[in-house]
């Protein structure tokens, strides 16, 4: 496939699994796409929920041959970010932003000082991004598919099996050890802890979602992140409707948005929906526009 003029593939130095120290002591599983030299921007991939970092490799790789560090990690409770006997208590949904998004960030930052790091967000990655009290040390941030998730912001019929979902199904399916893994009904590749699923559920029964006063989060970071932040939505995304999508965004009120919808009809690679951004088959139509997006916030001055 040609690369895009003033782009050129660089020499990696390939995977490098690492360790992660979140501050309550639970450890996650990591790994750095690495670039040979200092890199332009390193990228600190936030996933969706339940999909572990082996499903952004690809994506990792196309970013370090192009100078690009990328962090990918499990949050906890999925993939290989297992807890000990101990930890078990210390999961929920809450965590992955509070505790190992912040983890994955401090140790972006520390791994090349002085270098822009910037979160990619996919689905709850984006969501959850604001809890993480380092965000505010980010040069910025893109989302895929990230969205404030209510049956309301659906359209029917779905937003009536989603109600079903969230107000029944869930709560009866997740029952028991939180720290156990299970998958939603319609989210067979999904799996992540039943604790997470329990909190992802009552978000979702709330408008407000996490916001809502009654969950007791410290959601203030939202509202002081000034960054550029780069949200792409595709029109096949049955799981992130644009109305969601831009309900997300409205919590990000200081964030200095760059808003792109992917028209897929236009693509000719066929359904891409919630989970394709990711598949090496949109590498030319999607992961280069990102790229030079990244990039291009290295030379543009901030808006004050």
């Amino acid at each position: 496939m040609r690369e895009p003029d003033g782009f050129s593939r660089l020499t990696t130095l390939g995977p490098a699994s690492m360790g992660l120290s979140c501050e309550d002591g639970f450890r996650l599983e990591a790994t750095c796409h690495e670039t040979a030299g200092t890199p332009k921007a390193v990228v600190v991939l936030a996933g969706a929920l339940g999909t572990p970092r082996r499903f952004y490799a690809r994506f990792g790789e196309f970013l370090s041959a192009q100078g690009v560090s990328c962090l990918t990690f499990d949050y906890r409770g999925v993939g290989e970010s297992l807890p000990t006997d101990e930890q078990r208590k210390l999961i929920d949904m809450a965590a992955w932003g509070q505790q190992d998004i912040e983890a994955a960030i401090r140790a972006a930052v520390a791994l090349h000082p002085g270098v822009p790091v910037y979160v990619m967000g996919h689905s709850c990655g984006g969501q959850l991004l604001g809890l993480a009290p380092s965000a505010k040390q980010l040069a910025g941030a893109v989302f895929v598919g990230a969205s404030l998730p209510h049956a309301s912001r659906f359209p029917r019929p779905d937003r009536y099996l989603l109600r079903a979902l969230w107000r029944v199904a869930i709560p009866l399916l997740a029952r028991g050890d939180g720290a156990e893994l299970m998958a939603a009904p319609g989210m067979a590749n999904a799996l992540a802890p039943k604790a997470v699923y329990r909190q992802w559920a009552a978000w979702c029964r709330s408008k407000a979602y996490l916001f809502d006063a009654r969950f007791s989060l410290n959601t203030a970071h939202y509202a002081l992140l000034d960054w550029p932040l780069l949200s792409i939505a595709v029109s096949d995304d049955e799981q992130a409707p644009q109305l969601a999508i831009l309900a997300l965004l409205e919590r990000y009120p200081k964030a200095q948005i760059d808003r792109r919808v992917v028209d897929v009809l236009h693509m000719g690679y066929g359904s891409v929906g919630h989970m394709g951004f990711f598949r090496s088959k949109t590498r030319d139509a999607l992961w280069f526009p990102v790229l030079n997006w990244l990039l291009k916030q290295r030379t543009e001055p901030r808006r004050p």
